[in-house]
């Protein structure tokens, strides 16, 4: 039983990345990209993207959920940062993994 164990933990830590990481305004346009990537956003996060800024500055949270990006599930959080002068997001992307602690 605990060769399985590992064998599920290292296999899940093997398909582990790094998150891809956006900083967005707070009318929800990109600012920043991933370091050392041209790429754009993907195009099944813009529909969860104008979801979430659709709803008033005021109650947009913290947002965490489950979509499908070229055919992998993907985590994807959205975290708000309040300042005086500006709003700001940051959204990570990264492939989902079942996490337990025992």
């Amino acid at each position: 039983m605990h060769r399985i164990i590992e064998a599920v933990v290292t296999e899940i830590t093997g398909e582990r990345s790094s998150p891809r990481v956006f900083l967005l305004d707070g009318e929800g346009q990109p600012t920043v990209w991933p370091a050392g990537s041209s790429e754009a956003l993907p195009a099944e996060l813009v529909g969860l993207l104008r979801a979430y800024f659709a709803q008033d500055a005021s109650g947009r949270g913290l947002l965490t959920d489950l979509i499908e990006i070229d055919g992998t599930r993907m985590t994807v959080r959205i975290v708000p940062y309040r300042a005086a002068d500006a709003n700001r997001y940051a959204v990570t992307v990264e492939r989902f993994a079942v996490r337990a602690t025992v």
